[in-house]
């Protein structure tokens, strides 16, 4: 972990609950064998490992809830997850479906608020080439309520989606089927960040069907939550890319507000991005 996160983790616990830490656990100190070289990295050394003790006395799960509203876990073969969908009927009408999803390989959850709120967003920055999918003939860095879809000049698709804290509660994941490669806490901007790498592998029809090959797609993902419950979802195929999508994020507030709705289904599977 970064030294720069540490800090801002030791800066975020009151003065009299690290000295209840320091008390509960050794005092961490560098001994002058280790030839540390600089005062300035000794000084980094010892913050280190203050914050070690400081989580190992007040907890592992206080520290992660502290520094990032972000948390993932990995599923039990056994678990299972219902996500509720709206459908739109032939006849306009809208009904609701349930789905239960029992091959869940990452769930995220997240500690915002459970009123958040709402606001747009337009993405300042974009790869070169790209065009817009979805919504269809919107103009790329426009303001956008919901969901933005690109598809960039190689063919691959971009997505940014946005979310809330308010939409998950303490019940509630964001469910992924992918298989998980690598993943990387971060922090862009104002927003903590999970970097994800991942793939999806699925048959396709060959020869008019009479064959099935193996596909691989291969997966990124970056999850941002900043300390309001705002959340953003992209994914594309270049970590690199979705790191500038990030970074290039112009938000701002509708004067409405998401809350939390007890009596919905608080799971919301995301596949390539959209949920």
């Amino acid at each position: 972990m970064r030294p720069e996160v540490i800090s801002e983790a030791i800066k975020g616990i009151d003065d009299e609950y690290k000295l209840e830490a320091l008390e509960l656990h050794d005092r961490v100190t560098v001994s002058d064998e280790l030839n540390m070289g600089t005062h300035k990295t000794s000084k980094k050394v010892i913050g280190i490992g203050i914050a070690a003790g400081l989580i190992a006395a007040l907890g592992v799960t206080a520290y992660a809830t502290d520094l990032f509203g972000i948390k993932q876990h990995d599923p039990e073969p056994e678990e299972t997850f219902e996500v509720e969908y709206t459908i739109e009927n032939e006849d306009g009408s809208f009904s609701i479906e349930k789905i239960n999803y029992d091959n869940i390989k990452k769930c995220i959850s997240f500690d915002g608020p459970d009123a958040c709120d709402k606001v747009r967003f337009k993405a300042s920055y974009l790869p070169e080439g790209c065009i817009c999918t979805f919504p269809e003939e919107m103009d790329m860095t426009g303001w956008n309520d919901y969901n933005l879809q690109v598809e960039d000049a190689n063919g691959y698709v971009i997505n940014i989606c946005l979310y809330y804290s308010a939409e998950f509660g303490t019940d509630g994941s964001m469910i992924f089927e992918e298989e998980v490669t690598d993943t990387e806490e971060a922090t862009i901007g104002d927003y903590t960040a999970l970097k994800m790498a991942g793939y999806t592998e699925y048959l396709s029809a060959e020869n008019d069907g009479e064959s099935e090959e193996l596909i691989k797609d291969d997966n990124c993902y970056i999850i941002l939550e900043n300390p309001d419950g705002c959340i953003f979802v992209i994914s594309g195929q270049d970590m690199d890319e979705l790191v500038k999508i990030a970074e290039g994020l112009e938000v701002e507030k509708t004067g409405e507000t998401i809350e939390f709705d007890p009596t919905a289904e608080h799971n919301i599977y995301i596949c390539n991005g959209v949920g």
